[in-house]
């Protein structure tokens, strides 16, 4: 049996030929003989002799036995694979993927059913994989806060998954499912910077992105400065530090639109982040790039923002552009190659779009600022990371009058976990 599978190419050449024969003989993928499983191991040749009782889901395994060419069924726990592929099964062996999705009754067992309802079973143990926290949103909360935490395999129930933040402070989880844990930032940890740890009954893991991340920090209107429009802030914003706060000053940009249309504009919203040339005493002092190293594809632009209820955004996109020292606000009105930028308009999907007055992380990756002001992709990004500006421009989808309040702080440039 070692040299039979110690190739997958092998067995799946020699399952052909059984899988091509109709007869009834014993053995044979038609045949009335009851399935034996003698054994589980993995499929890697050089583990060829090693045996498994358990297995995480996604993973892949073989079982052993006899008169196995007729298995068109494999279930583990109440869970069928459906990944079970006819050239990967022979008359002694089934190469087979455990399900991904969660058991709901779990009984410990492998269960085989052939085309003629023959079945056998194995016990063998099914095991969820550590849980694999991927983001937090939003990234910057206070005390009390909920917070949600996406990312993969969280099995359990509320009471037993724990949360961490930093200190190794333990939080109130309110909810669980697969793919999204929901709890509520505790006291002790609201201005805690550092990485999570997320448990559940199947392991512990450490999160890669950090809470109240401030690499790469280009504003946060507290000690990093922005210069906005000629020098003064627009006409439709102002810096604010109250009760709304999620980590000091905030920007509030707040008005009514009343060119919604695919091509309209707002100029009173415009934010803009000029450096410093030497020439203009209003400029922001720091001079150079924005984006670490030369690839700014392995980054991602990253921002709080807060849109209350009553406020809704529904029309105009939020343009974001990056452009070499010096450009000022010329480029906005530029379009084409020269200056790409990104577009962030997630009213469209509905109409109407608001946080419901709940601070969320928003992440744009870098890889994304490739369009001009309609959408289009110019297949280029920026040729520089300097000065910065933002402004609600066009976007070419009608959208819907509105009076949308935005508060926005701590944009950052972070890596892509």
């Amino acid at each position: 049996m070692k040299k039979i599978f110690s190739n997958i190419g092998i067995a799946a050449v020699a399952v052909l030929g059984l899988c091509a024969c109709s007869k009834d003989d014993e053995g044979g993928v038609n045949s009335n003989a009851t399935p034996v499983i003698r054994y589980v191991r993995p499929t890697a040749a050089e583990a060829a002799d090693s045996l498994l009782v358990k297995g995480f889901m996604g993973s892949t395994v073989a079982i052993i036995g006899e008169n196995l060419a007729g298995v068109c069924e494999v279930w583990f726990n109440d869970r069928r694979a459906t990944t079970l592929n006819p050239n990967m099964v022979t008359g002694s062996a089934v190469i087979v993927a455990i399900p991904s999705e969660m058991y709901e009754e779990q009984n410990d067992l492998i269960r085989v059913v052939t085309r003629k309802r023959k079945e056998a079973t194995h016990p063998f143990v099914t095991m969820p994989p550590a849980p694999l926290p991927q983001s937090i949103s939003p990234e910057y909360a206070r005390a009390g806060d909920e917070v949600t935490i996406t990312g993969k395999s969280f099995y359990g129930a509320a009471e037993n998954v724990q949360v961490f933040f930093p200190g190794n402070v333990e939080a109130e989880v309110l909810s669980v499912e697969p793919a999204k844990i929901v709890a509520r930032v505790p006291a002790a940890a609201a201005n805690a910077k550092g990485q999570l740890t997320v448990k559940t009954p199947y392991g512990s893991t450490r999160s890669t992105f950090i809470y109240r991340d401030d690499r790469g920090m280009i504003f946060n209107f507290d000690d990093y400065p922005i210069a906005d429009c000629w020098g003064a802030l627009a006409s439709a914003a102002e810096l604010l530090e109250d009760e709304k706060s999620v980590s000091g000053a905030y920007l509030k940009i707040a008005g009514d639109i009343t060119n919604a249309g695919a091509g309209g504009q707002k100029d009173e919203f415009d934010v803009y982040y000029w450096q410093n040339t030497g020439d203009i005493s209003y400029f922001n002092p720091y001079v150079g790039s924005l984006v670490p190293g030369d690839d700014p594809t392995k980054y991602q632009l990253r921002f709080e923002l807060n849109i209350p209820a009553e406020n809704p955004w529904e029309a105009l996109a939020m343009q974001l552009m990056f452009a070499p020292a010096g450009s000022t606000n010329g480029p906005i009105w530029s379009d084409g190659a020269d200056y790409p930028k990104g577009l962030y308009m997630p009213w469209t999907a509905t109409g109407s779009f608001h946080t419901n007055g709940k601070w969320i992380t928003v992440s744009l990756p870098l890889s994304d600022f490739r369009y001009d002001s309609f959408g289009g992709d110019v297949g280029v990004l920026p040729k520089a990371w300097e000065d910065f500006t933002i402004f609600f421009y066009r976007g070419n989808v009608e959208g819907a009058a509105c009076s949308p309040v935005f508060l926005l702080d701590n944009f950052r440039i972070v890596p892509v976990e």
